[in-house]
């Protein structure tokens, strides 16, 4: 039996360790085969997004641009809002009215001091009655700021009570100003007519000096 033990030790020997060299062998091939399908994985996995190390620089400057375009906008917004629009390239032939009167007179004579009494505008045509605007102010020196828009010119007068400070024909296109002497608190007159056979838009913006 000792002899049949010995024997059997001695055959099996050998296989355990071809088998044992087999499994390694084996294993070794498999780890190598998944490092390398890993690896693969690792380097052609594409989410769109940066390296995780530069994800969160990248998000904030994304919202930052975000927020400035917002900012932007809004800022574009309120200025459409406070100037409003009109057609820049309309042939100046055709007069404007309303809405669209009120704001191609505020983009002509903003009012940049924030001294603004008062402000009008009208539309003037050949043959009619001149346009009367009215404007409070208090007693004291003013500048009227006037501008009209057409292919000629129109005219200006301004009365204050029994008094005309100002009388004159003045070419569209340009701004122009005058300071005027009120007496004491009340109304302007500031009266706009045509002049010729030509249209045209008129605005006024009475200020302190």
């Amino acid at each position: 039996m000792v002899g049949q033990s010995q024997h059997g030790f001695r055959r099996s020997g050998p296989r355990r360790r071809a088998r044992a060299a087999a499994e390694a062998a084996t294993m070794a091939v498999l780890s190598a085969c998944a490092a390398a399908w890993l690896t693969g994985c690792a380097y052609t996995y594409d989410d769109g997004l940066p390296p995780l190390g530069q994800r969160e620089a990248s998000a904030s400057a994304a919202a930052e641009a975000s927020a400035s375009a917002a900012a932007a906008a809004a800022s574009a917004a309120a200025q459409g809002r406070g100037r409003g629009w009109y057609p820049q390239n309309a042939p100046l032939d055709e007069l404007f009215e309303g809405r669209v009167l009120r704001s191609w007179a505020r983009a002509m004579l903003p009012d940049e001091s924030g001294l603004s009494l008062d402000f009008g505008a009208a539309a003037l045509r050949p043959g009619t009655p001149p346009q009367t605007l009215h404007a409070a102010a208090p007693a004291g020196t003013a500048t009227v700021r006037f501008v009209c828009r057409g292919p000629g010119a129109a005219s200006v007068t301004v009365r204050v009570g029994d008094a005309v400070p100002l009388a004159l024909d003045f070419g569209c296109g340009r701004a122009h100003a005058r300071v005027i002497t009120v007496p004491e608190a009340g109304t302007v007159e500031i009266v706009f007519a045509a002049v010729g056979d030509a249209p045209s838009n008129v605005a006024f913006r009475l200020t302190r000096p």
